[in-house]
């Protein structure tokens, strides 16, 4: 079973350079040192590390935490007791000490505040890319002069959809994707209804990652739109889901390429054109470009 599974994950993983952990598939994930390739026995599935922002490596069997070797977690090796849920994981150091740290809450939800002088038919909140038809539905309405695209807490989504989304304002080829094979071309669908607006605003924040981002470096390159809010997560990556007996593995499948061909992994998040951190703040830059 873990042999099967473990082809598999080769077979998907976009990096042409993963370290070969046989052992067992939750030691080949961890190994592989990627924080965007996670396993846990829920959903959704995330790396309690990465959340708590610990930066963390597996090299052989030396497990470190923040440069501490790590003897155990929860009495088990660390790759195995990672890839189950626990409200707390005791973490004991080959130096003695000991460590109990918390798996955060996860959030998911954005509460609106639209600004008062701004038109709501205007506003439309993309919570992610996983509803097509809703989308649709929002996005198709006749818009006046301006249109605004909230993208905050979008983490992503499912990418065909998010590519239907860029459809409705884009057409021809959008971006790149690689795997460790070969690069694809993803080219606007033909939709003849395009969303016609003189000027769009997409609102981003940290939390906007992934197929969210590659929406919104495409609506940049071919729609010039104005974006504002704090600089996006960075995650230029697609991933797909395995299941593997009671656990689901995340594993980053693609990588985004512009439409140069320019990769975007290592290069951080989007820096909007207005770098706005506070609600008022955003919705005044907004107000002043409608006005």
């Amino acid at each position: 079973m873990d042999n099967d599974v473990l082809e598999q994950l080769k077979n998907l993983y976009y990096r042409e350079d993963y370290i070969d952990e046989t052992e067992s598939v939750e030691k080949f994930v961890f190994a592989q040192n990627d924080r965007f390739f996670d396993i846990l026995d829920r959903k959704p599935v995330f790396n309690v590390l990465r959340l708590l922002s610990l930066d963390y490596i597996l090299c052989g069997n030396d497990f470190l935490i923040e440069g501490k070797l790590v003897d155990s977690i929860n009495g088990q090796q660390p790759w195995d007791a990672l890839s189950y849920y626990c409200k707390e994981y005791y973490i004991e150091y080959k130096d003695g000490n000991v460590e109990t740290i918390t798996f955060p809450l996860v959030i998911n939800s954005y509460e609106e505040h639209v600004g008062t002088n701004i038109n709501r038919k205007n506003y439309v909140k993309i919570q992610n890319f996983d509803y097509k038809d809703d989308l649709y539905t929002m996005l198709n309405r006749d818009r006046a002069q301006y249109l605004i695209l909230d993208l905050r807490n979008n983490t992503g989504g499912n990418l065909n959809n998010m590519v239907c989304a860029l459809s409705l304002f884009c057409e021809g080829e959008l971006f790149y994707l690689r795997n460790k094979k070969q690069y694809y071309v993803v080219r606007a669908y033909d939709i003849q209804k395009k969303i016609k607006a003189n000027k769009i605003f997409v609102i981003v924040d940290n939390n906007t990652a992934s197929s969210a981002e590659f929406f919104t470096e495409t609506l940049i390159r071919k729609c010039e739109c104005i974006t504002i809010g704090v600089q996006t997560h960075g995650k230029w990556v697609a991933q797909s889901v395995m299941n593997y007996l009671q656990k689901s593995i995340k594993v980053p499948q693609y990588a985004y390429c512009d439409i140069t061909g320019k990769e975007r992994i290592l290069q951080g998040g989007i820096i909007p054109d207005y770098i706005c951190s506070q609600e008022k703040d955003i919705w005044d830059v907004i107000g002043e470009k409608t006005s």
